[in-house]
């Protein structure tokens, strides 16, 4: 994906989703618990738009605890990482960066993502944002 599909998607959902009523919308994930998703990720469904969308959008809560490092082998669909809490390491195909709270990193499909919080103070949490365009 491109800078202007990324543009164009986020603007599109947040659109949809202020001219859309709440009764319209998916329900909100029934448990509000984190779940293992990968070893050494949890997380939590937020938001999933409805599946007959030409473009899907899913909110996700990640949490990697202290002490804890994950591999996420390849993304199916682009994404943005937005920390939330917590200081890491994260690398995206090999580029190793140490984060904060307020970064938010653009993850394109395919990409391969790493978090490594072994040494974090705290638990590292962020909110994945995964689009995915079905054209």
């Amino acid at each position: 994906m491109n800078s202007f599909t990324w543009c164009a998607a986020l603007s599109t959902f947040a659109l949809g989703a202020a001219l859309t009523s709440s009764s319209a919308q998916e329900p909100r994930a029934t448990a509000n618990v984190y779940r293992p998703a990968e070893a050494g990720w949890l997380e939590r469904e937020v938001y999933r738009s409805p599946v007959d969308a030409n473009l899907s959008v899913e909110f996700v809560d990640v949490l990697v605890g202290t002490g804890r490092a994950t591999v996420v082998k390849a993304f199916p669909t682009g994404a943005l990482l937005d920390v939330q809490a917590g200081a890491a390491i994260v690398t995206v195909d090999r580029k190793q960066q140490r984060i904060a709270p307020g970064v938010v990193i653009r993850i394109d499909q395919g990409q391969m993502l790493s978090i490594d919080n072994r040494k974090g103070e705290r638990p590292f949490v962020a909110r994945l944002i995964r689009i995915d365009s079905r054209r």
